[in-house]
């Protein structure tokens, strides 16, 4: 759900900041997000701004789903690992 607030408000920013189509705008930022290489060629024709908050998209559809998943995995009741135990001769 957080991926779809975070497209669609990137959309809604680049249509303010930038000229072009509404739907090329949606369709470069949800590729940006789902890293998949595709292209209308808008990304050339940005500003300054606009292709740094792309970075961030691809940089977020990249990491954030990684982190998500890892977090959800994590048990943190359980150990899974136990601390060795016996007599250490020294000397």
């Amino acid at each position: 759900m957080a991926a779809v607030f975070l497209v669609l408000g990137v959309t809604m920013i680049l249509c303010i900041t930038e000229n072009d189509d509404f739907l090329t705008i949606l369709f470069e930022t949800t590729s940006a997000f789902g890293t998949i290489g595709m292209s209308m060629g808008l990304t050339s024709h940005l500003t300054t701004f606009g292709k740094i908050l792309l970075s961030l998209v691809m940089f977020a559809g990249r990491v954030g789903p990684l982190i998500v998943a890892f977090a959800l995995s994590w048990d943190r009741k359980k150990k899974h690992f136990r601390s060795s135990e016996g007599k250490i001769i020294i000397g």
